[in-house]
């Protein structure tokens, strides 16, 4: 006699039947018999479904030799629910045709685009917190731009601008390099010029925000807030790393969909053909290992996540970015079952996989590199840009064998890209090309490399401390290729110090003279005649030497000196020239004998008041110039 079913007495009913089979009452967990009971109310399908599962039960569950790791009691029921349910969509499954493929295909491209979002704000939120780190200089160049601007259009009524009006604060041309002024620009996103006679020129929100970027965003003006800072990055990585572990009834869940996005758990509405096949979805009891558990119904089974990546992403060489392994050996077990051309695919592209290589198998990591180097698409872009923001992949060795491989463009990449997350990884990482660099010629060094050497030299531990010789070589040659002019001598290791001052790559000031020549004192000719490649330098730029000196102290301290000087340089320097350094040499510097120097550099001595007044020098001087001025003050 069959029973009557409805949905209230279908629970016990199945629950009844698995008892009778001989299982234990708590097999199969409450809830999932309360959701297959809701849409079972055929006795001989309940049978059936209890049938099947004791059969596969006692191969996959029950038996240690052939268990299936991670599949419960509960996944399987609802698998097998599934299968008596929509019988001709669960063998699609092993054509990947089916409406849970379809699904995992929009949950693989849902939790990229998830990630994608989350690591962008990551970024940004990084580089708010450094230009408020920077907004001191941030502002200085603002004021300098907004200066540049009065000067390049001035009013055409001819009167000149005498403030800066924001928000009814008028403030003066020295109050513009300050971060009050700024701060009340990005809060307002509007000033006006004002002239001498009244009037005021007021540019509009866009031409500021063509011309002053760095106002547009008020948050970058805030103070630095460190901890609150570090709180959302963190949150940032947890979600990042809950979305790449993430199921579909998770993905379902998930919270931070950003506004006007259709949410995952409409898809599984969209793509699932009834509510009992989204309810085991939904509510966890089908997972993405699907595919594998049904595959085992018929066949061996080979591992489930190891299985999982090697259907969805080997065999159809689809590239699976974010999927997540778990089980223990993991890697090497997918190594195993993997063709020999593997790590030359697109499959290799899964931010485990990589990292295994690189940390593990140095040598099958360059057959990663090279595809990636050869491949220039979207795949390939995706998963630099997801390597690189992710905090825990081993970045550095990477970069390190991209630029050992050798990649071209690794500098200009990794010093322009904007999906590097922040400033101190893209310095760490143009440090590691730095360091592993080949020659010059097999890279294209542009102008983002210049910019980035311009600006942050002195952080790159490539240029810092002391290197190989052939380290430190390459790099140096880098320098060249940049044209890079050092500002500040102190901050590199001493060889590649010694290399810049023989190259003349630096600036000439007075304490990179020192650094130069090795002294403490001051960089007189005295000193600077002292090693032949500084001496060079300075002869070579004698202005700018001569500007760099100015209020410091004489620039010649002996008649020696003073005299070699003259000798050597009347004829290739201009007067002025010559002028500027006998003037601004010491009364320690007098010359005894006037005949000492050339006839028509002696006015100039005579004029510095730098000749001994003998009545041999007197006698001379007259003899060839004359009776002149300067002859009185003897």
């Amino acid at each position: 006699m069959v029973p009557f079913i409805s949905h209230r007495n279908a629970r016990d009913l199945l629950a009844e039947e698995l008892v009778k089979l001989g299982l234990a009452e708590n097999v199969v967990s409450r809830p999932l018999l309360d959701l297959i009971a809701r849409h079972t109310t055929d006795m001989r399908l309940m049978k059936n479904i209890c049938n099947e599962f004791v059969v596969f039960a006692e191969h996959l569950l029950w038996k240690k030799k052939s268990r299936a790791p991670g599949m419960t009691a509960d996944h399987l029921f609802a698998l097998v629910a599934h299968k008596n349910f929509h019988l001709a969509d669960f063998e699609a499954i092993s054509q990947r045709t089916s409406t849970l493929d379809k699904l995992e295909q929009l949950h693989r491209d849902e939790v990229r685009t998830l990630i994608e979002g989350l690591q962008e704000q990551r970024r940004k939120r990084m580089r708010t917190e450094e230009q408020r780190d920077r907004k001191e200089a941030t502002a200085v160049e603002l004021g300098g731009r907004l200066r540049d601007l009065k000067d390049m259009f001035p009013s055409p009524n001819g009167y000149s601008y005498s403030s800066v009006m924001v928000d009814d604060q008028g403030y003066g041309s020295n109050a513009v390099d300050t971060m009050e002024f700024w701060e009340c620009v990005a809060k307002s996103k509007s000033f006006s010029l004002v002239q001498n006679c009244g009037a005021t020129v007021t540019p509009s929100a866009g031409q500021i925000g063509r011309v002053f970027p760095e106002v547009m965003s008020s948050a970058q003006w805030l103070d630095p807030d460190p901890a609150e800072s570090a709180r959302q990055l963190r949150q940032y990585d947890q979600d990042i790393a809950g979305l790449r572990g993430a199921d579909s009834a998770g993905l379902a869940s998930y919270e931070g969909v950003p506004k006007g996005r259709i949410r995952f758990d409409q898809r599984i509405t969209e793509v699932l053909e009834s509510e009992l096949a989204r309810d085991l979805v939904r509510r966890g009891f089908i997972t993405r290992n699907y595919a594998e558990y049904s595959a085992i119904f018929y066949g061996k089974y080979v591992g489930v996540d190891v299985a999982f990546f090697y259907n969805h992403s080997v065999q159809p060489n689809e590239m699976y970015l974010d999927y997540e392994f778990t089980s223990e050996k993991a890697m090497s077990n997918l190594l195993e079952q993997v063709p020999a051309d593997f790590m030359s695919t697109i499959s290799a592209l899964n931010l485990q996989v990589a990292s295994y290589l690189l940390n593990e198998k140095p040598e099958d990591a360059k057959k990663l590199v090279a595809y990636v180097v050869t491949h220039d698409g979207k795949d390939v872009h995706a998963f630099m840009d997801a390597f690189l923001n992710t905090p825990d992949a081993p970045r550095e060795l990477l970069i390190q064998q991209l630029t050992e491989h050798p990649w071209p463009d690794v500098f200009e990449y990794v010093a322009k890209r904007p999906g590097i997350p922040d400033e101190e990884t893209r310095l760490k990482l143009f440090d590691t090309a730095l360091l592993n660099a080949l020659s010059i010629d097999v890279y294209e060094i542009g102008n983002s490399s210049r910019a980035l050497l311009e600006s942050s030299y002195q952080r790159l531990t490539a240029l810092s401390q002391s290197q190989t010789a052939a380290q430190t070589e390459r790099v140096f040659e880098i320098l060249e290729a940049v044209e890079l002019v050092v500002t500040d001598l102190s901050g590199l290791s001493t060889p590649l110090r010694d290399r810049i001052v023989a190259a003349h790559r630096y600036k000439l000031s007075s304490p990179n003279l020192q650094m130069a020549l090795g002294i403490d004192v001051d960089p007189t000719l005295d000193e600077v005649r002292q090693k032949q490649s500084v001496w060079e330098f300075c002869n070579k730029r004698i202005g700018d030497y001569i500007a760099s000196m100015d209020a410091i102290g004489p620039i010649v301290l002996t008649e020696s000196v003073l005299v070699d000087v003259i000798n050597e340089q009347h004829e290739s320097w201009t007067e002025d020239q010559l002028r500027e350094v006998i003037e601004q040499s010491s009364a320690l510097a007098t010359i005894q004998k006037i005949e000492a120097v050339p006839q028509l550099t002696w006015p100039l001595i005579v004029d510095a008041g730098l000749l001994a007044p003998t009545v041999t020098n007197v006698w001379a001087y007259v003899q060839a110039h004359g009776l002149t001025s300067s002859c009185l003050d003897f």
